[in-house]
């Protein structure tokens, strides 16, 4: 099958529009391409559901062409601000990056999911290494899902970009802060 997609999709000739969302961070145009392929992905949340200290997300995953899930090396994410241990009175909270490609999505358990610092107007970073080019044909994002209360945590506004290039700036599904109407 790889063979039958034309280089035209690596230059991302099927493209579509997207709107673009208001913040200082937004400011560069963008056209989604159908299957970007690349080999290093960087998320930025932008901005949360309503929460002014911290960020989170329960996970993500990758797809390639035939819908398989792209196996992640832990060693190869990382984010920054890395989590929340880098602040005063933490130090072992299991909230860190790694969980992110954990297996564990559907979880409103401390022990699956990542949680950060946030300032508004800063960047919030994944950074993930396929080890390989790859075509992405979906990314799914599990948003932070710890309770009602605290899914404001999660993401609303992100950017990703794939070896640099801008493949996807918009709003993700806040989660419902259960696990029994995961949507």
């Amino acid at each position: 099958m790889r063979q039958s997609i034309s280089k035209d999709l690596e230059e991302d000739s099927l493209c579509m529009e997207i709107p673009s969302i208001s913040h200082p961070l937004a400011e560069e145009e963008l056209i989604i391409p159908t299957l970007p392929f690349g080999q290093k992905i960087k998320i930025n949340i932008l901005n949360t559901w309503g929460d002014m200290n911290y960020t989170g997300l329960a996970g993500i995953e990758f797809f390639d062409l035939q819908g398989k899930s792209i196996p992640i090396d832990i060693a190869k994410v990382t984010a920054h601000p890395p989590d929340v241990n880098i602040l005063p009175g933490y130090g072992s909270d299991p909230r860190t990056v790694d969980k992110l490609v954990d297996g564990h999505y559907c979880t409103e358990d401390d022990l699956h999911v990542w949680l950060t610092p946030f300032t508004q107007n800063e960047e919030h970073t994944i950074d993930i290494d396929f080890g390989e080019k790859k075509y992405l044909s979906m990314i799914r994002i599990w948003n932070y899902n710890k309770s009602r209360i605290h899914s404001f945590r999660g993401a609303k506004d992100i950017e990703c970009r794939l070896d640099d290039k801008l493949i996807f700036r918009g709003e993700i599904k806040k989660a419902p802060g259960n696990t029994k109407d995961p949507e």
